[in-house]
């Protein structure tokens, strides 16, 4: 069950919304935790802002976390680390206190060959791009953001999947099929779960 949108939790606006976000999961963690908690989960804030304060986002977490611990204690809690979920962010991130708690980041590295000619992206970015493009630096922050997250759950040994992953259908064939097998190999070699995003559309499917 996953808190995907609608939240405007930035460091100006997130304190008079703290206790609503807590009750919210308090509400929702009473009315599923009959659910089998080995086929159910709650995440607790899709891709948290792009500059929210990680102090501020775990103050945030460990209150809600609380008050659904108050109903159930089985079902396991996703978490990510701030700045959109990106892997980049699990650098220096430690985990919260919560022993049932599934850690997630997000890949679309990079965004402008995997968000190519989706007219929701501020600004958009243009179609024609291609995977992998050496000369212009596609591929180091794929490698920087997968070597970042495969150290951090060795050193932590702790559940990490990848939430999202997607490539826009305005990507030519042959480089949304590399670049899914790249994204697949990391997969592969750390044993991690995922969801891939997107079918025929602008991640709408997953």
């Amino acid at each position: 069950i996953d808190n995907h949108h609608g939240w405007t939790l930035t460091n100006q606006a997130w304190r008079p919304q703290l206790y609503r976000f807590a009750h919210l999961w308090s509400v929702v963690s009473a009315r599923y935790s009959y659910l089998d908690p080995e086929r159910y989960t709650f995440e607790l804030l899709n891709e948290p802002a792009i500059g929210f304060d990680l102090d501020s986002l775990n103050i945030l977490f460990h209150t809600a976390i609380d008050s659904i611990r108050q109903h159930t204690t089985a079902h396991s809690i996703i978490v990510s680390p701030h700045f959109g979920s990106v892997g980049l962010a699990f650098s220096n991130y430690v985990p919260l206190a919560d022993t049932n708690l599934i850690y997630t980041f997000h890949c679309y590295d990079p965004q402008n060959f995997t968000h190519q000619g989706f007219s929701w992206t501020s600004p958009p970015f243009p179609t024609g791009q291609v995977f992998p493009d050496f000369a212009n630096f596609f591929e180091p922050p794929l490698y920087q953001s997968w070597n970042i997250v495969r150290d951090w759950k060795a050193q932590y040994n702790l559940p990490v999947f990848l939430g999202e992953f997607g490539v826009s259908h305005h990507a030519d064939a042959t480089s949304k099929c590399k670049w899914i097998e790249y994204i697949a190999t990391q997969l592969v070699q750390m044993d991690m779960p995922w969801f891939y995003w997107d079918w025929r559309y602008d991640f709408a499917l997953f």
